[in-house]
């Protein structure tokens, strides 16, 4: 499974899709998502199959991508969060059952502002808590991409 960085005219605006949450011009599944601050360290998530990842899901109907990228990262984390500036995107690709599934992530900086952290029982093993020079955890090298990208937005915020 391979993962990209992409930035294209997504990047620049906001938009709801179509109701099956996939891209009508790409046949993408569009989801979002965020690198989520808190206690001052990225939140990472461990699935079952013992992948490294940050909190992310698919685009509900009627959602931007920033409802659905808070949403995913309540549902997942047990967090509440601030949104700010889109990140990037990140896209794959994978087989499951026979069929090929593209899919495209919008990412957004997140700092937690309240709730109880505690990963999703159903998806999650694990969670962890990583400083900038732990993002070799992730397993993917575009969400380590995307994790360095909001180390630099919460630098510039700090002064």
């Amino acid at each position: 499974m391979a993962r990209e960085i992409v930035d294209d005219g997504y990047s620049k605006r906001t938009r709801a899709f179509a109701r099956d949450g996939v891209d009508p011009e790409t046949g993408e599944e569009i989801c979002a998502g965020g690198v989520v601050f808190y206690q001052g360290k990225i939140v990472a998530l461990r699935r079952k199959n013992g992948v490294w990842l940050m909190p992310k899901g698919h685009v509900d109907p009627g959602e931007t991508l920033e409802e659905a990228a808070r949403r995913e990262v309540k549902e997942e984390t047990g967090l509440s969060v601030c949104l700010g500036p889109k990140l990037g995107e990140t896209a794959y690709s994978f087989v499951e059952g026979g069929k090929r599934h593209k899919k495209r992530v919008h990412w957004f900086y997140m700092e937690a502002r309240g709730g109880e952290l505690q990963p999703e029982e159903e998806m999650f093993t694990a969670v962890r808590l990583l400083n900038g020079d732990e993002l070799d955890v992730l397993s993917f090298p575009a969400d380590r991409e995307i994790a360095e990208r909001a180390l630099v937005v919460k630098a510039c915020k700090e002064g």
